[in-house]
């Protein structure tokens, strides 16, 4: 991966899966998140980082990327998802898997990459953005 090449990367990596992908602060990724027609089942990448360069004699020696990454999926009223959904049916339904699968997605993004990962911090995100996505998300840190 080039230097601070990260987010089009992530985008690359989304596109590969045939994810949709939201970047950016809260606000744009609010904005996309509205804009998109998502498939039933279809997962979504959010990410939003910035860059940490440390320079020694004129050289990058490291870059450090800390931010957010968080995967959720689409769901209609069909496929589980209804407005008075207790948070363990929500777990059951989709976050438990969510979890796992953004876990395996960083572990093989940041291998692909040869990236380090430091503080990987996890959360559940409900009811995300005016197109009410759940997530599962949180800090993390790529080391290039």
């Amino acid at each position: 991966m080039d230097n601070f090449a990260l987010i089009g990367t992530l985008k690359d990596y989304a596109d590969s899966k045939g994810w949709a992908f939201l970047s950016g602060s809260n606000a744009f990724r609010n904005y996309e998140s509205t804009r998109n027609n998502y498939n039933t089942n279809q997962l979504i990448l959010g990410v939003n980082f910035t860059a940490r360069p440390t320079i020694n004699n004129g050289h990058i020696t490291e870059i450090r990327y800390p931010g957010l990454i968080f995967l959720g999926r689409k769901f209609e009223a069909s496929t589980f998802s209804k407005l008075d959904e207790t948070f363990i049916q929500k777990y059951n339904n989709r976050l438990k898997d969510l979890m796992e699968l953004l876990t395996n997605a960083v572990i093989d993004f940041a291998c692909t990459n040869e990236l380090e990962i430091e503080g990987l911090i996890l959360d559940y995100e409900l009811n995300q953005f005016d197109a009410n996505l759940d997530f599962v998300g949180g800090n993390i840190t790529f080391i290039q």
